[in-house]
């Protein structure tokens, strides 16, 4: 829970920068209070489903997120093309990984992933509408 606190002054003079200033302030606090929930209930969902990646102690590399990859259920549009991956990372793994590249092997690795995980995704697809019409 988050507080404003006024003073009598406050709002007897109704000082509206004040108010305006300390409200912000209590949003700013709240949603930082709920991005922190919100990541400590995916990494327990991750953890308990198996889909954990732990790099704590080592250097952000490619072959992480080919690991991140294939633990992930991906989804693809009606090109064949994944949907919205995703990476949420601190703004310190972030500028680890900014600029790194994906050796030819690990380009090939990433290719063989998603291709799987097309050919998963249209399997599953098939039975997710009546298509056995006659």
């Amino acid at each position: 829970m988050t507080d404003i606190v006024y003073k009598y002054d406050e709002i007897i003079n109704f000082e509206l920068e004040s108010f305006c200033s300390k409200l912000y302030e209590m949003v700013m606090k709240r949603i930082e209070q709920m991005h922190k929930m919100m990541y400590e209930e995916i990494s327990a969902a991750t953890e308990l489903t198996g889909n954990k990646v732990d790099a704590r102690g080592t250097k952000f590399n490619p072959d992480f997120l080919l690991d991140m990859l294939k633990k992930m259920e991906i989804m693809f549009d009606e090109n064949g093309e994944p949907n919205n991956l995703q990476l949420h990372v601190s703004p310190a793994t972030y500028n680890q990984i900014k600029d790194q590249k994906f050796t030819p092997e690990q380009e090939t690795r990433y290719n063989d992933i998603i291709e799987k995980k097309r050919r998963i995704w249209y399997a599953k697809k098939r039975y997710r509408k009546l298509s056995y019409i006659n």
